[in-house]
């Protein structure tokens, strides 16, 4: 299993791991919520400001550890069998590198 720039202490997540993992998120949203790109850009990003901005230490290391494509369910209030979705799921994590 890839590192993905996690760590026990969120404040070590690097920034190029953030940025993939919300990479994939909007991505998700694009592609299997079927929302236009700046729909989900915003929607990502409110979460994103809200997660970082008021979450504990400990909740960020835990949120930073879901699947982004979970993630991406919440956002968009339809969960989803991954199953069904995981070939083109797993090509979003090979391009960001997740």
């Amino acid at each position: 299993m890839k590192n993905r720039g996690l760590t026990t202490n969120w404040d070590q997540i690097t920034r190029g791991a953030k940025e993939a993992f919300w990479s994939v998120v909007k991505d998700c949203l694009v592609q299997f919520h079927d929302l236009e790109i700046h729909a989900a850009e915003k929607k990502a990003r409110t979460l994103r400001q809200k997660v970082e901005g008021t979450a504990e230490d400990h909740y960020l290391d835990i949120f930073y550890h879901a699947e982004p494509f979970d993630v991406a369910c919440d956002i968009a209030e339809h969960q989803l069998d991954l199953s069904e979705y995981y070939p083109k799921y797993k090509k979003l994590l090979v391009k960001y590198n997740w």
